[in-house]
């Protein structure tokens, strides 16, 4: 199908929130090649970004995530965190702007490489 040939995604700015995001996550499974999404300046919270690291820990090729200025704090964080420690495969997570604290945002960064 034409989804295995869409390897990058980007949704900046389009503030799906989490309930925009919520139908999308079945169509990124279709996408096997996916390698990259980009989902800054979306109104994401901490549920959008706990249905995504279930997506993404469950995707066989997404490496690389931006998350820049959404509403993600430490509950959501802890859960990236958990993620990118589990999926070797996730080499970036971007979260500038995000409302988790630094040493977190850190964590995860760092985790991610």
């Amino acid at each position: 199908t034409n989804d295995a040939r869409v390897v990058e995604l980007n949704l900046d700015g389009n503030y799906i929130g989490d309930n925009g995001l919520t139908p999308l996550l079945p169509l990124l499974a279709r996408m096997h090649n996916l390698t990259a999404i980009h989902l800054a300046h979306n109104g994401l919270r901490n549920d959008g970004a706990i249905s995504l690291c279930k997506a993404v820990m469950a995707h066989p090729s997404i490496a690389s995530i931006d998350l820049s200025h959404n509403t993600i704090s430490r509950t959501g964080g802890k859960q990236l965190l958990s993620m990118v420690g589990t999926t070797p495969r996730v080499t970036f997570v971007g979260l500038e702007g995000t409302v988790m604290d630094a040493a977190l945002r850190g964590k995860i960064e760092a985790a991610a490489h």
